[in-house]
């Protein structure tokens, strides 16, 4: 298992992967001057119970640290109730609920985890 490094418009994302396998990865980018932000945290459903999300926030973690962020933020559907429970599990905090008036969709909890050197 390595980390490889993407080219994207979104400079700090990654991918977890196993020889070719692909077993997840992460779409991120600097928001503002110190938020780390997640915009997709994605882990394959073959690969899930083997901590490859926790490796994801590890990882996530310590790019932001070097960065220079002082948290991770994220945004998360109130209904993905697994999603939710492992960004607890992983030190996140929710710090707000948000909906999107225009769509109707359901709410988004906006998760948070502090960095500390």
């Amino acid at each position: 298992n390595f980390v490889s490094e993407r080219d994207f418009k979104c400079q700090f994302s990654f991918i977890i992967k196993d020889s070719d396998a692909i077993l997840g990865f992460c779409i991120a980018s600097k928001k503002e001057e110190s938020i780390y932000y997640i915009h997709l945290l994605f882990v394959d459903k073959n690969n899930r119970s083997r901590k490859i999300g926790s490796r994801i926030i590890d990882e996530a973690y310590k790019r932001a640290l070097e960065a220079s962020c002082n948290s991770i933020q994220l945004r998360c559907p109130e209904t993905n109730v697994g999603a939710c429970q492992f960004y607890l599990r992983n030190s996140f905090e929710i710090i707000d609920k948000v909906s999107d008036e225009i769509s109707g969709s359901t709410p988004d909890f906006i998760f948070l985890k502090k960095l500390t050197k």
